[in-house]
Formats: C-alpha cells, structure tokens, sequence
C-alpha cells in the first residue's frame, strides 16, 4: 500500500474528505459547470475542450461555449454547455 493510500485510509477513518490529503475531486453540476479541486496543471483550453494533468489522472471536458470561471492554484470551475467529463486512470494496470 502507498502512502497516498495510507493517508487516505486514515482521513476516512477520521472522517473528513479524501480531498484533504490532495485527492482530486470532481464535481458536475448538470450539464452547466464542472469543478475540480486540487487540479495539477491545464494542459489544454478552448472553448470546446479543456484537458487536466491532475497527477494520477488525467481529466477531459468537453462541450461549447466553455470558460473559466476560475482559475487557482488547486481550483478550476469551469461553465459552459457540457457534452462529457472523462478521467483516465494514469497508474499502469495490472
């Protein structure tokens, strides 16, 4: 077991949020906004497509019409008409 994991187990055994420990967390609001937290880094922005290097994950949006409502350092909101999130899993599979 990683650390990442350890620390995990930890934070839901104390009950607080995964996100605590730098865990990703994604939300979708319909099909209008989308939030992610402790974010990593942009590696794409257009108004149809909005990639994320998010460490392990990587995180795709698409739609039209999308713009950052925000944009910090472990934050992103994103709004627009949203298509699809997809997240892929960046760990090697066994």
């Amino acid at each position: 077991m990683g650390v990442k994991n350890v620390k995990k187990s930890i934070v839901r055994a104390m009950g607080l949020a995964p996100e605590a420990v730098g865990c990703v967390r994604l939300v979708v609001t319909d099909d209008t906004d989308v939030v992610i937290e402790n974010r990593g880094r942009v590696k794409e922005y257009t108004q149809k497509r909005i990639s994320v290097d998010a460490g392990e994950l990587a995180i795709t949006i698409e739609g039209s019409g999308m713009v950052l409502e925000s944009l910090e350092e472990s934050f992103l909101a994103v709004r627009g008409r949203i298509f699809s999130v997809r997240y892929e899993s960046k760990r090697l599979k066994p």
